[in-house]
């Protein structure tokens, strides 16, 4: 994510059709909207003038994770996943330049970020997140990133309890394969799938619970994000 430019992906190029509305209308997940402005650069689309007050106001952060979806030509309904998976709520509402003044004020006074509270910093080394592919439904087999498993000391585990976002609890079986050498959840992974109706593109986060790993297992909460 970039925290000056968002760059529109190509595939969405085709759906537009050729259309290219200069002003989008993006709305946060505090249902206020926020105007930006498309333009392009080098056959690429990005959302320029207007997308830093939307990142200010929601007090984005690098590895933030934003799903955008199409409500109408020109309007995006937005939902952002912090750096531990969870939805940030957090926003400030656009404000007069006197409010304005005050707030940066306050924000120098108390040298924190808005938004953030007293919350501690999120470690991104606990979570993953995956876009559905069709292997994963098709073959009924999810892989842990390599780096993810070998940080989090997880590649002598036999077994990963998942939390789906009801809390029900699936636990499922590790399979470390060396050709490629890759840790994969397999056989109860398919009734996991089933259960909370993954299709191909949906996102899941794989949240680590650091306090739950066991001598041959260890418990993850995922966080779906349906298509539309």
């Amino acid at each position: 994510m970039d925290l000056a430019l968002q760059r529109i992906p190509p595939s969405y190029h085709k759906r537009m059709g050729g259309r290219n509305p200069r002003i989008f209308h993006l709305s946060g997940p505090s249902g206020n909207t926020w105007e930006v402005t498309l333009v392009k650069a080098e056959d690429e689309l990005y959302f320029e003038h207007g997308w830093p007050n939307f990142v200010r106001d929601h007090s984005l952060e690098h590895g933030d994770l934003l799903v955008f979806s199409c409500i109408q030509e020109s309007r995006f309904g937005v939902r952002i996943f912090g750096l531990n998976g969870c939805p940030k709520q957090n926003v400030r509402c656009p404000q007069s330049p006197k409010e304005e003044g005050e707030f940066k004020k306050r924000k120098e006074e108390s040298g924190r970020r808005p938004g953030t509270g007293d919350r501690p910093e999120s470690n991104h080394n606990m979570r993953f997140t995956v876009t559905i592919k069709d292997s994963n439904i098709r073959f009924r087999y999810m892989t842990i990133p390599k780096r993810f498993a070998r940080t989090n000391n997880l590649l002598d585990k036999s077994m990963v309890v998942l939390r789906d976002p009801l809390g029900n609890k699936w636990p499922v079986t590790l399979r470390l394969r060396d050709r490629p050498s890759t840790l994969n959840m397999i056989h109860e992974w398919q009734d996991f799938s089933t259960a909370n109706g993954l299709r191909v593109g949906d996102i899941c986060v794989f949240q680590l619970l650091a306090d739950e790993v066991k001598v041959d297992r260890f418990s993850m909460v995922v966080h779906i994000n349906k298509i539309p």
